[in-house]
């Protein structure tokens, strides 16, 4: 898997994440240890776990799949009436109902479809959480698609007594003949936890349309006036809130995910099935060679998240600019309705200018501040990705790519 790119937001400001008094902000611990310290000596987080892990990775949260399986029925059987052949299956209702909030361990849509002469079914779809399904939570995951693809199909033929053959095993393991629907790519990133409501505001206020907040501490973008969109969507969120609300007597490891969830931000993008079939990866096998972590900052680029807390230029950045672009940005940051007073090119053309080369967006709604707290150039990377922390590893409660094997 090639490097993920730097950041989602300006790559040019580089600051560390500091306090009000310009000390390095603290972030949890990712080590074995309980009670391992969250910083060194300089109050600064460590850069490696023990196995040499520097950083997390985005996983997969949720996916919809669909591909070949002979077999009968889990649903319920119901039949039309066909002029040719008489009486016939029409179809099977949903094995398991559709739950998406907190959902326990076994939750998973299940569905049969594609009937024969004999009545029995010749596909199956499943729609879950594998991260939830496999180790009993989804604070963290991989992003292996083929992986969670094939360990959920063996999982529910034990499960539900059902066998296949030898080249339904290779379709499921490799992807080939799986139809891919929906896929969310999920991070979590370190961030203090006085500073997150600040951070779901902004996106909030960078964002005058396109979006749903049900609750504070999350936000949901990608929507069109009457429904979401059916390309893509993200969703930026607390996750410690529902860890809490799911778990109301955490043991051990949970409480430690809640520990973990609460000094993080949880950001989530969403690929759905016109989105999918854009970027060529509705076929489960195209996602064999796809870099999970570039894609995930590629479709979250397309968001107002990583510019929702800018901060003003400074007089060496504004000589950057050429007048009319300064002005361009003035008017903008006199919070002047561009598309009154310049053309669509204008706009399009002198805002790809200034986020070139001061890395500033006039395209987002929310205006700049003098003294962000929050530098989302360093909040937005791959590097800020919370690891896999070892006391989890080793405690069983991650199920690591090939584990079926």
């Amino acid at each position: 898997m090639s490097t993920p790119p730097k950041t989602a937001a300006n790559e040019s400001r580089t600051a560390p994440l500091k306090t009000g008094d310009g000390r390095p902000r603290p972030r949890p611990a990712t080590g074995a240890g309980h009670a391992q310290p969250a910083t060194g000596e300089d109050g600064q987080r460590p850069e490696a776990s023990p196995d040499g892990r520097s950083h997390g990775h985005i996983h997969i949260d949720r996916f919809t799949l669909n591909g070949p399986l002979e077999h009968d029925s889990l649903g319920e059987k119901f039949y039309r009436d066909d002029p040719s052949l008489g009486i016939i299956v029409a179809g099977a209702s949903a094995y398991t109902p559709k739950r998406r909030k907190n959902p326990t361990p076994g939750d998973i849509f299940i569905k049969s479809s594609v009937f024969g002469h004999d009545e029995r079914a010749n596909r199956i779809l499943f729609d879950c959480c594998p991260p939830q399904v496999l180790q009993g939570h989804n604070v963290f995951g991989h992003g292996n698609l083929l992986d969670y693809c094939y360990a959920v199909f063996l999982l529910q033929l034990k499960r539900h007594g059902l066998t296949a053959t030898p080249e339904e095993h290779v379709w499921w393991k490799t992807g080939r003949m799986i139809t891919v629907s929906e896929v969310h790519l999920t991070g979590n990133f370190w961030m203090p936890q006085e500073l997150k409501m600040m951070f779901i505001n902004a996106i909030d206020e960078a964002n005058k349309s396109g979006k749903h907040r049900a609750i504070d501490s999350c936000i949901a973008l990608g929507y069109t006036a009457s429904r979401r969109s059916t390309q893509q969507g993200a969703s930026i969120y607390n996750k410690a809130p529902l860890l809490l609300k799911q778990w109301t007597k955490p043991g051990v490891y949970q409480g430690k995910l809640i520990e973990l969830a609460d000094g993080s931000i949880r950001i989530e993008v969403r690929l759905y099935e016109g989105g999918l079939t854009t970027l060529g990866l509705k076929s489960a096998s195209c996602w064999a060679d796809v870099d999970v972590d570039q894609l995930f900052f590629d479709v979250l680029s397309g968001f107002n998240v990583g510019n929702a807390i800018q901060p003003l230029l400074t007089a060496d950045e504004k000589k950057l600019l050429t007048n009319a672009e300064l002005i361009t940005y003035i008017l903008w940051l006199h919070k002047h309705d561009l598309r009154e007073l310049l053309s669509a090119s204008t706009i399009s053309r002198h805002s790809r200018a200034i986020k070139q080369k001061v890395g500033v967006d006039i395209l987002s709604d929310r205006r700049p501040e003098r003294l962000p707290e929050l530098d989302l150039s360093e909040i937005l990377r791959g590097e800020n990705i919370v690891p896999v922390p070892d006391w989890l590893i080793e405690a069983g409660r991650y199920w690591a790519p090939g584990r079926y094997e």
